[in-house]
Formats: C-alpha cells, sequence, structure tokens
C-alpha cells in the first residue's frame, strides 16, 4: 500500500539507526518500541486517565442507572453530561491502538521486504545482505511463528506469544482490579475488550513476523511499567482528599473521618451522613453509620445531613440526640441534605 510507504521508510531508517549501536535486531526492535511509545505517550497517558476514572466513577454510574431506571434517554444524556465533567472518555482505550495500526502495518512490511527500506548505507543493510535471517534467542525475527519447522524448534516462538497475552492481561487488570465486576453497560464493554484483546494479539502472533510479536511484547512492557507510574502519580495527587467511614455513631464516623484525613476541625471539611445507624431489634441486625468526609478547599462550612428536615424539630428539643449536634452547634455549620 503506497500510503504505508512513508511509515515503512521512517521505521526502516530509526530500526538501522538503533542496529547501529546494539548490532541485535531483536534489541534494536525493542529500542525502536520505546521511541514509539514515547512519541504516543501523551495519548496513552489520556488513555489511562479516562480508563482509571471511569473506574472510579463506577459509584456514580450506579446512582444514575437507579435515579433514571425508568427513563432510558434521560439516562444516557445524565451519563453523558457526567464523562464529560469528569474527563472520560468510553473509547479512549482504543485511540491508541488505533494510532499504532499503521506502524504495526509499515513494521510488518519492513520485515518481510527489509531490504527496500532500510537505508542501503546502514550496517544493517549490510548484514541483512550477507544473512538470509537475523535471529534473536534463537529465533528468526523474519518469519511467524506458524512457518517454523518442528515443534522443538517453536518453543521459543511460543513462550514469546505467551509473554504477549500475560502481559497484555496484567495490563488491563492494572487498572480494572480495584472495581470489580460493574453493572454499567460501556464498563462491561469496555472490561469485555479488555479480556478479548490479549487472545486476539496472541491469535495473530502465530502468523506474524516474530519482530512484529517482539514489538507487541516490549510495547506491553513499557506501557505496564507507564501505567504503573501514572497511576501512582494521580493517586498521590488525589490521596486523603475524601473518605467514607462506617462507625456505630456519626459523631465516631466523622471523627475517624477527620483523623484519617489529618484535619484538625469539622470546619475544614465537607462532610455528607450517606447513612444514618438503625439500632435494629434488641441491638441485633442493626446497621452503623456511612459518612463521608472529604477535605473542602476553601469557604464556608459544608455538612449535609440526610434527613435534617425529618430530625430538625427532634434535634431542637433534644439537641444531643444525634450525637453530632451538640458536637457541631457551637460552630453554626451549614447542613445540606443528601437526596434518598
Amino acid at each position: 500500500m503506497a500510503i504505508l510507504e512513508p511509515f515503512a521508510l521512517a521505521i526502516g531508517f530509526l530500526l538501522s539507526y538503533v542496529y547501529d549501536f546494539t548490532l541485535s535486531y531483536g534489541f534494536a526492535i525493542a529500542i525502536l518500541t520505546v521511541i514509539i511509545n514515547v512519541i504516543i505517550f501523551p495519548l496513552t497517558l489520556r488513555q489511562t486517565r479516562s480508563t482509571k476514572r471511569m473506574q472510579d466513577a463506577q459509584s456514580d454510574i450506579k446512582k444514575l442507572q437507579k435515579q433514571y431506571k425508568d427513563n432510558k434517554e434521560e439516562l444516557n444524556k445524565a451519563m453523558a453530561a457526567m464523562y464529560k465533567e469528569k474527563g472520560i472518555n468510553p473509547l479512549g482505550c482504543i485511540l491508541p491502538l488505533i494510532i499504532q495500526m499503521p506502524i504495526w502495518f509499515a513494521l510488518f512490511r519492513v520485515l518481510r521486504e527489509p531490504l527496500s527500506f532500510i537505508p542501503s548505507t546502514s550496517v544493517l543493510f549490510k548484514d541483512l545482505e550477507v544473512s538470509t535471517s537475523l535471529t534473536f534467542f534463537n529465533m528468526d525475527l523474519q518469519i511467524p511463528p506458524s512457518e517454523v519447522a518442528g515443534w522443538v524448534d517453536r518453543v521459543p516462538y511460543l513462550i514469546l506469544i505467551l509473554f504477549v497475552i500475560l502481559t497484555a492481561l496484567y495490563q488491563q487488570q492494572q487498572i480494572t482490579k480495584k472495581t470489580g465486576k460493574s453493572d454499567n453497560p460501556q464498563a462491561q464493554q469496555m472490561q469485555m475488550v479488555g479480556k478479548v484483546m490479549p487472545i486476539f494479539f496472541g491469535f495473530i502472533s502465530w502468523t506474524l513476523p516474530t519482530g512484529l510479536v517482539v514489538y507487541f511484547l516490549t510495547g506491553n512492557i513499557f506501557r505496564i511499567g507507564q501505567q504503573a507510574l501514572i497511576v501512582k502519580l494521580d493517586d498521590r495527587e488525589e490521596v486523603k482528599k475524601w473518605v467514607e467511614v462506617e462507625a456505630r455513631s456519626i459523631d465516631d464516623a466523622i471523627k475517624a473521618g477527620l483523623n484519617e484525613l489529618n484535619l484538625e476541625d469539622a470546619t475544614q471539611a465537607n462532610i455528607n451522613i450517606l447513612r444514618e445507624p438503625e439500632g435494629g431489634v434488641f441491638g441485633v441486625g442493626g446497621t452503623k453509620a456511612l459518612v463521608r468526609v472529604s477535605v473542602r478547599n476553601g469557604g464556608s462550612r459544608n455538612y449535609t445531613n440526610k434527613r435534617r428536615n425529618n430530625n430538625r424539630n427532634n434535634n431542637s428539643k433534644n439537641p444531643n440526640k444525634n450525637g453530632y449536634k451538640k458536637q457541631y452547634d457551637s460552630k453554626k455549620p451549614r447542613v445540606e441534605a443528601d437526596k434518598d
């Protein structure tokens, strides 16, 4: 294909340039892979963060599904608005793959017809003229594993393909392992793609030049480290911004949340009472209080009580009934209710 000629010539040039330093066809392909992944890093960064945000937003998605369970049109509008607000692109995980497809096809052509795309003055060109194949760990990188004669000779090729599948699966698990199974159709679709793609790459690796399989494996390993770094940096930025705490009383839950966030007092936090404690029957079968405490970025105090209106009269008669009333009355907090 004529449209791939510029890509093939560029890859042939880079491959020969790296080979001049390494004198190893396999390591040259691996370094070429790293260079390409560094170039497309901005896309990978957006993909990783979008996927992580999608996983982190599962609780919000479930709330929307519950709220609009009888109105799919409103649910889709609410989901689209939430995606836009949180910077989520449901198809973001596909974009880096699409961008790399011309590179895959171009590298395929370079490996199949190296003398047509590698500069004639390069060391790699001269080595390929002398030898019909350049091996890497006893593997001919110019032929696919399916063309290798004898199962014993195929062993290193099969191990290479197995590593491609395993690293691809681990790469997907890096982002999704904390969320588990989701009821959101789009999240389920992403998880399905994440499970199918490693098997797909393993399957096509059987019929592709082994050098391209080395490209796949190196790319997977590079992105595993890259994703780990991105997630770690993002988590460090977001760490301790909010917590959800369960306790026997609302007061205890709020205190525990403030301690976990290293806040001196409640004026530095937004407090959402997600669930009030219930004693059950004779103290059996009750539920604990559930409170979300988040760091407040300046401004007035902001506390929320799920049942503020229902309890207002009772609290005025018995200000200590709910525990937290006494603690925060002197600060006159502003209370906003979470709706059921």
